[in-house]
């Protein structure tokens, strides 16, 4: 049976490294026939490819994912005895995000939009980046992803933890 430290570290490493993953393989693929992309999509055209709009939408989507499936996962493996979380505690800020896994991952979401892509947008701007070369922005969106999913997944699996404990009492 694993600690519960244990299978947080355990999440951690192996979303930093599926997170990173998926953020390349899917940006070489519909990034890499472009030169450049740009920070803020054309005028006119939405829908193009642009940084600003792919850290805020990959960033939602990230959150509300990573959320859902890690909290179903943490049950699953708690109701199999996977993990002991006798020690869990609720404690700190992790006992203000809902009790409802749905709203936990939209609050995830929207979290990981306003509190990492948003900034990270308004440092590109402040720096002047208005256009960064594909293969340049491939790589940081694919470190980008793999940071972001690794605090995700730690946040996620130790509510969930907490929310199993909160069941048995």
């Amino acid at each position: 049976m694993k600690s519960p430290r244990a299978y947080l570290i355990e999440q951690v490493i192996a979303n930093i490294i599926i997170n990173f993953s998926i953020a390349y393989f899917i940006a070489k693929a519909t990034l890499a026939a472009l030169e450049f992309i740009p920070l803020q999509a054309p005028q006119g055209a939405p829908l193009a490819p642009n940084m600003a709009g792919d850290l805020l939408v990959g960033s939602f989507l990230t959150g509300l994912l990573i959320t859902l499936i890690l909290s179903k996962l943490t049950q699953w493996q708690l109701r199999h005895e996977k993990i002991d979380n006798s020690t869990v505690q609720l404690e700190g800020w992790i006992k203000l995000l809902p009790a409802s896994i749905m709203k936990r991952a939209l609050l995830m979401g929207v979290f990981a939009t306003l509190v990492l892509a948003f900034p990270s947008i308004i440092i590109l701007s402040i720096l002047g980046v208005q256009q960064v070369a594909s293969q340049d922005y491939i790589a940081f969106h694919a470190v980008y992803a793999g940071i972001m999913g690794g605090g995700l997944a730690y946040i996620a699996s130790k509510r969930a933890l907490i929310d199993v404990e909160l069941k048995t009492q």
